[in-house]
């Protein structure tokens, strides 16, 4: 028992040094790869990303198929602004379960409904609907931090895609968020590592961007003996997954 008065000991702590830390780096504020390279041991990479700098870019920089697309969609299509993000997660909610049985979206990127619903209240977080005779029939998310925002994810209803609800829609936001200032966007990368012409998505971005940027995916290890217990044989059998003992875990 401790005497009366006299002081407590607090039970130590300890601290649980990480096995390894994984990630991609932003395109608009990342350094170089030699400087990335000081700091990890993996360095790769990732994804191209398309940029876009508002303080440059006007709307007749578009290439004739997005603004005839464009045109298209804003004579059929009302777009708003959400000045409050987290009124329309029903609506959110239910666009995106549309978007995962159309594309049989499956592990991490089918997000729980909860999961949807809190990325709606996450702070700088900028929402757009398009609207068909009253009913919505896409939304998209993006994420704005200082001078720059980061396309997040979209969804639209079978008439959101006839529509071209896309257009109206990325259209509207480069508008308001030239308007409020900002100097960047980035819309994001493809699955592919590189800028692939045949590939619809990757069309699509580049036509609203002024550059592309390749991403990197950089990865130490902190506690190797822990990390080659749990990689065990895949560690050493030439795969080049990081980490290793996650090989995969997400397919």
């Amino acid at each position: 028992m401790h005497q009366l008065g006299a002081p407590q000991r607090r039970p130590r702590r300890h601290r649980v040094r990480p096995r390894c830390v994984v990630d991609a780096t932003d395109p608009l504020s990342q350094p170089g790869p030699e400087a990335l390279r000081r700091s990890f041991q993996l360095v790769k990479p990732f994804k191209s990303h398309y940029i876009l700098d508002l303080q440059v870019w006007t709307p007749e920089q578009l290439d004739a198929h997005h603004r005839r697309n464009v045109r298209k969609a804003l004579a059929n299509v009302t777009v708003a602004h959400v000045e409050d993000p987290t009124t329309c997660d029903d609506e959110w909610v239910a666009l995106y379960r549309l978007l995962v049985l159309k594309h049989g979206v499956r592990g991490m990127a089918a997000f729980s409904d909860q999961s949807l619903r809190r990325q709606l209240a996450v702070p700088g977080a900028v929402v757009f609907k398009a609207m068909h005779e009253g009913t919505t029939i896409g939304m998209m998310i993006w994420y704005v931090q200082r001078d720059a925002g980061y396309y997040h994810l979209a969804a639209y209803t079978d008439q959101g895609y006839e529509l071209r609800a896309s257009y109206g829609l990325f259209s509207r936001a480069i508008d308001h968020f030239k308007t409020q200032g900002l100097r960047w966007l980035t819309l994001g990368g493809t699955p592919a590592l590189v800028d692939d012409h045949s590939n619809g998505l990757a069309r699509f971005k580049r036509g609203w961007s002024t550059e592309t940027r390749m991403t990197f995916l950089c990865g130490r290890i902190f506690n190797q003996e822990v990390y080659d217990a749990l990689a065990g044989e895949t560690a050493s059998s030439g795969g080049d997954y990081f980490p290793a003992y996650r090989a995969g875990e997400f397919d």
